[in-house]
């Protein structure tokens, strides 16, 4: 930009020359001066290149006769040339273009960007779930199948089932502190287990079968037990007798089939079994007709404990009888007893009779579920009698549920027999007689349909 001001020669504004100063004070529109002004401003031109000493000197001697040249410079650029460019073209275009446009511009969009990544987070949850959907219908049919086939207490016999061992046969007497495990033993013309003068014996997780004498045999033994074991097509299961020290506990077996003959024909019996903790708890038995010729499936001859540990029959699950006219599910003071304790058992289709007292003092039955439809054998469901030559007495029959038909009378229901006898077998009614549940609404189904699991 050129700038003229009272007929001095013109300058570009912007130069940083300090010579000119010199040439255009003393210039004028005469061409001589300036040729020789301007021929002599050349030779100061090369001490530009030195700038900060010559021109500083020689300016002030050389504009001292000039006293109108320090106006110009003072009045002209400061108010024309200095504040114009460093003002509106310096920061105009570079402040605001770096700052506000092109940073804040090309930032925002960048966390929108990854938003959209957002949209793809769902895209892997959806494959991620179905591989579960899709495997977890699978496992939970193999798992289902297998309980169902053996509900109550199926999987513990299946996986030991491979784990019995062929044995003989087998007979101890007089030993003690022995545990039989895991046999499994035909047992043919002799007891599978037989055990005389013995104590504490522990058979447990066997398979006793296929014999005309019994699954297990105790005489005059002590502290035996006889637990989780499949019985099955045997005389009678286990037959304790003439054990006076007592400790004989029968409990959690499965047993299927006894096949008589009378008298000894039970699932469990014991004969003359005296003393404390003795029990026949949570075992399952079952008669199949036609397969089977039993007596009682639970049997308690001339048996005591004691008033402060009874002998327990509990929580016992019977099923099939007949067609024997003197066998039934439970029969205890069996030609007299005492301190006996029947509770919470279930019987159907048990025989003749389902839980009889036949005699006896302190015997309590308790809270027994009994049915039966009708059948030519099937004589009456709870029956307090005495058949011995001892008058009963304590005995307490209450809190019973009771719905039974008696074929052998003629179809007609008969859910109790009381006897009242006289003398020698006066027999008076047991406490809680009439507070028993008859024409109970119970059914066969008071069972499962698969009792016996244990093979």
């Amino acid at each position: 930009m050129l700038i003229c001001i009272f007929g001095i020669a013109c300058t570009k504004s912007g130069d940083n020359v300090p010579s000119t100063s010199k040439t255009q004070v003393s210039g004028s529109n005469n061409a001589k001066p300036v040729a020789t002004d301007t021929t002599k401003t050349i030779k100061p031109a090369d001490t530009t290149k030195t700038k900060p000493t010559p021109p500083v000197t020689t300016k002030p001697d050389t504009t001292k006769p000039v006293t109108t040249t320090p106006k110009p410079p003072v009045t002209t650029p400061p108010v024309t040339t200095t504040p114009k460019p460093p003002a509106t073209t310096p920061p105009v275009t570079t402040a605001p273009k770096p700052p506000v446009t092109a940073p804040p511009v090309t930032t925002v969009p960048i966390p929108t960007k990854p938003v959209t990544p957002v949209t793809t987070t769902p895209t892997p949850v959806k494959p991620v779930t179905a591989p579960p959907v899709t495997t977890t219908p699978k496992p939970v049919k193999p798992v289902t199948s297998p309980p169902v086939a053996s509900t109550p207490k199926p999987t513990a016999p299946v996986a030991k089932a491979p784990s019995y061992r062929i044995s003989a046969p087998i007979s101890y007497i007089g030993k003690s502190n022995i545990t039989i495990s895991g046999d499994s033993i035909n047992g043919g013309s002799v007891a599978c287990i037989q055990l005389i003068n013995c104590t504490n014996i522990h058979i447990t997780h066997c398979k006793l079968v296929n014999s005309t004498s019994f699954g297990v045999y105790a005489n005059g033994c002590t502290n035996i037990l006889v637990d989780s074991s499949y019985i099955a097509n045997v005389r009678a299961g286990v037959y304790a007798e003439d054990c006076h020290q007592g400790q004989i506990r029968v409990q959690y077996n499965q047993m299927k089939n006894m096949q008589g003959p009378y008298p000894h024909a039970d699932f469990i019996q014991f004969g003359r079994v005296y003393g404390t903790n003795n029990r026949i708890i949570g075992n399952k038995l079952e008669n199949i007709q036609g397969q089977s010729n039993p007596e009682d499936a639970i049997n308690l001859y001339m048996c005591t404990g004691t008033s402060s540990d009874p002998i327990l029959v509990s929580g016992n699950w019977i099923r099939g009888g007949g067609p024997s006219l003197t066998g039934g599910g439970i029969t205890v003071g069996d030609q007299g007893g005492s301190y006996e304790t029947i509770e919470n058992n279930i019987m159907v289709n048990s025989g003749y009779g389902g839980v009889n007292c036949a005699g006896g003092d302190h015997i309590t039955i308790i809270n027994n579920s009994i049915y039966s439809q009708s059948f030519p054998w099937s004589g009456f469901g709870l029956g307090s009698n005495n058949y011995t030559t001892t008058p009963t007495f304590s005995n307490t029959t209450t809190g019973n549920k009771v719905n039974w038909i008696a074929g052998h009378w003629g179809g007609y229901r008969r859910d109790t027999v009381y006897r009242v006898g006289s003398g020698k077998t006066y027999n008076p009614v047991p406490a809680g007689w009439n507070s028993n549940t008859l024409a109970a609404p119970i059914g066969a189904n008071i069972l499962p349909a698969i009792l016996i699991d244990f093979k």
